[in-house]
């Protein structure tokens, strides 16, 4: 997110100097640019783990707790736009299937298999 926003502002900064951006196009781009670099900045600077979990449930930023009786785990390689494939952990409802949140294993401090194997510990199914 920090790279996207930073790109846009150099590339409207290298408009400007060729003359080819306009006022309104610039007022535009560094909207954009700015919800890129808050996003990114939050993402970078946030002291909270993206995944916590134990023996009453699973935590994510984006959900907040779940208990293991309501949620299933599944985790599944996911190929990326010229990326090679990671393995992501999707987090469901455990009755619709319905994929609530998903977390690449790659994005965390911790190895892939020691996250697959601390899972397995508590609710895997």
């Amino acid at each position: 997110m920090l790279l996207m926003g930073g790109g846009i502002l150099v590339l409207m900064a290298l408009g400007s100097t060729n003359r080819r951006a306009t006022e309104a196009m610039n007022l535009f781009l560094i909207g954009i640019a700015s919800v890129f670099l808050w996003i990114g900045w939050r993402v970078v600077n946030s002291k909270e783990p993206a995944l916590q979990f134990g023996p009453e449930g699973i935590w994510t930023r984006k959900l907040g707790f779940q208990p293991w009786k309501q949620v299933s785990l599944e985790v599944a390689f996911v190929s990326g736009y010229k990326t090679v494939n990671q393995e992501t952990l999707f987090i469901k409802k455990r009755k619709s299937r319905t994929v609530l949140d998903s977390i690449s294993l790659s994005s965390l401090s911790s190895s892939t298999q020691q996250v697959k194997a601390a899972l397995n510990q508590y609710k895997w199914h």
